[in-house]
C-alpha cells in the first residue's frame, strides 16, 4: 500500500522536473523578477513565454541574482534587464511549483543585470 502511494507521488512530481530532457545551451536576454519567491525570466524572444529561473546545481547563482536584483530595486516584482548564459530545455512544457512556466533556464553565468531601458529587447 505504501509503495503504491510512493509511486503515485512520484507520478505527480515528475512533470515538474527536467531530468533526462534535451537541453539547449545559449545566451539569452530578457527580464527577471520575483513572484512569490520564485525567479521568473521573460526572454526577449520568443515573446510570450515565461521561464522558471534556476541556478546550476550546487551553485550560488540564484542567491547572486536575488542579491543583485535587490540592489537595483526594492520591489521584487519589478523587472530588471538580464543577459545570462545557461541551458534551457528544448521542449516546451509546464515547469515550476504550479506548472506556470513554459521552460526552465539553468543560469550558469550572469553577463549583465541592470535596470531596464526602453531600448532593451528591441
Amino acid at each position: 500500500m505504501i509503495r503504491w502511494l510512493g509511486y503515485l507521488l512520484l507520478l505527480r512530481v515528475l512533470p515538474f522536473t527536467v531530468i533526462g530532457r534535451p537541453m539547449k545551451e545559449g545566451t539569452w536576454e530578457g527580464a527577471i523578477n520575483y513572484i512569490a519567491g520564485t525567479a521568473t525570466f521573460k526572454p526577449c524572444t520568443p515573446r510570450g513565454e515565461t521561464w522558471w529561473l534556476k541556478g546550476k546545481r550546487y551553485s550560488d547563482i540564484e542567491e547572486e541574482i536575488k542579491r543583485r536584483h535587490a540592489a537595483i530595486t526594492e520591489n521584487p516584482y519589478e523587472k530588471v534587464y538580464a543577459r545570462v548564459r545557461g541551458k534551457i530545455n528544448k521542449t516546451s512544457g509546464q515547469y515550476g511549483a504550479l506548472g506556470t512556466h513554459s521552460r526552465v533556464l539553468y543560469v550558469e553565468d550572469i553577463l549583465d543585470l541592470r535596470p531596464r531601458e526602453e531600448s532593451d529587447c528591441s
